[in-house]
């Protein structure tokens, strides 16, 4: 979710701890170009900010991704927060919420992440 509200916040701040590589992964195109654009500009760097557009609910994608990377932290706020709209979509928001937070937990063991935030 690095292209919402809160997951392009606590990007700009881990940027300015400057690790060695940040991971952007949203579903969003247009929220990943905007994060992507905005803190590749501030970091006046295009190889250490990383844009990954895929779905976090796409187990094989987010595998490779896993795997390709080799994150040491993850921060996850890939969820949908707005209350009336997971009630009125029940499915999705558990689909999303739920099994999705599953599988990057799961590959987060299996692929050896030393830490794990969710928001």
């Amino acid at each position: 979710g690095a292209g919402g509200s809160i997951g392009s916040e606590l990007a700009r701040q881990i940027l300015s701890y400057e690790p060695s590589r940040l991971i952007l992964l949203d579903h969003s195109e247009y929220n990943l170009y905007e994060i992507d654009r905005e803190l590749r500009l501030s970091a006046h760097d295009t190889q250490r900010v990383v844009p990954l557009l895929l779905d976090l609910k796409d187990r094989r994608a987010l595998r490779q991704a896993m795997q390709d990377y080799s994150p040491d932290v993850v921060y996850h706020a890939a969820a949908y927060k707005h209350v009336h709209l997971c009630e009125a979509n029940p499915h999705s928001a558990i689909l999303n919420n739920v099994q999705g937070t599953q599988a990057l937990l799961d590959l987060c063991r299996e692929t050896g992440v030393q830490g794990f935030v969710m928001i």
